[in-house]
């Protein structure tokens, strides 16, 4: 409920956000409704700059029709709107649920898509899906509209170097299921095992992850899909891709995101654990994870599990 004490400044602000999600027309039929009780003190300047904020191009026809006949809405507002439905990008337009740090994935919906229908598909959390060749298969689709930064995923792999399975791949999101905006983009990297993957924040309804470039067999299993606001402040997105900030070290165990698959008594398989990088823990464990090549002949290799962009390295 609007309250009739506000002043338009500080109600234009709260409709304006992209997380004050409800029903389009139900915000313009409470804005008329306040406009109503404030009318004596309301100059016609604030009246227009509140009624700005309303998203019109969110409405129905039959609503914006509705809206037109109040007589606080010009033609021009309405035929404008309807232009900006067919040619604006959706991200500008759309509002959606925001739930800080909630996994939305167990709030979701999975399909599987054949010959373009989609048929639900009744899952656990522990389900992996095959990563689709073609366009088509997998997709997943929140009850509501909502605000999503951080997509984790795990890519099936073994614990035997036969199982070194690499996979590329690229996620693509949609509102309406049709219409559909590449977000991330690996289709020329190898990637494996987890991946933390970050985007700028943005309302989706749906998500698809399209394989490409891997074996026909691959799985993934989806871990989490939310807002991430513990942790927004140690990345940057760079062009699809994440440049880690100070203190995100993307050889943790935590991030389970590097292995040494080149080197002379490397242990393959083994992570490059941050637990063993202080200089103080001189421990058999720490001795026991090195590698080396010798000079003038190998080479030592690193695989992360997914692409970032680096400045340091330790």
């Amino acid at each position: 409920m609007l309250c009739v004490y506000w002043n338009h400044e500080a109600l234009q602000e709260i409709i304006i956000r992209d997380s004050f999600y409800t029903n389009e027309f139900e915000i313009f039929y409470t804005v008329c409704r306040w406009i109503h009780q404030k009318h004596d003190d309301l100059d016609h300047y604030s009246k227009v700059k509140v009624l700005s904020a309303v998203r019109y191009s969110l409405m129905s026809n039959d609503e914006m029709s509705k809206a037109r006949k109040s007589k606080l809405v010009g033609s021009d507002i309405i035929s404008e709107a309807i232009q900006k439905r067919k040619t604006s990008s959706p991200e500008h337009q759309f509002r959606g649920q925001r739930k800080p740090n909630v996994n939305l994935f167990y709030e979701s919906e999975t399909f599987i898509l054949t010959n373009g229908n989609r048929i639900p598909w009744t899952r656990r959390r522990t389900d992996y899906y095959d990563i689709d060749l073609d366009g088509g298969y997998n997709m997943i689709r929140f009850v509501n509209p909502s605000l999503i930064n951080y997509i984790e995923i795990k890519l099936w792999y073994g614990s035997t170097t036969e199982d070194h399975r690499i996979y590329s791949y690229y996620i693509e999101v949609s509102m309406d299921g049709y219409n559909w905006t590449r977000l991330i983009d690996y289709s020329n990297y190898n990637c494996r095992s987890l991946q933390r993957l970050w985007i700028q924040p943005r309302i989706v309804q749906y998500i698809h992850v399209v394989g490409s470039k891997i074996d026909p067999n691959v799985t993934f299993n989806i871990c989490d899909v939310k807002y991430n606001t513990t942790e927004m402040d140690m990345v940057e997105i760079n062009n699809g891709l994440v440049f880690p900030k100070i203190n995100y070290n993307v050889t943790s165990s935590y991030l389970n995101n590097a292995i040494v698959i080149k080197g002379e008594q490397s242990y393959t398989y083994n992570s490059l654990l941050d637990d063993f990088y202080n200089d103080d823990n001189d421990t058999d464990e720490r001795k026991d994870l090195y590698t080396y090549h010798r000079l003038g002949e190998g080479f030592i290799v690193v695989h992360l599990a997914q692409p970032y962009i680096l400045s340091s390295i330790r």
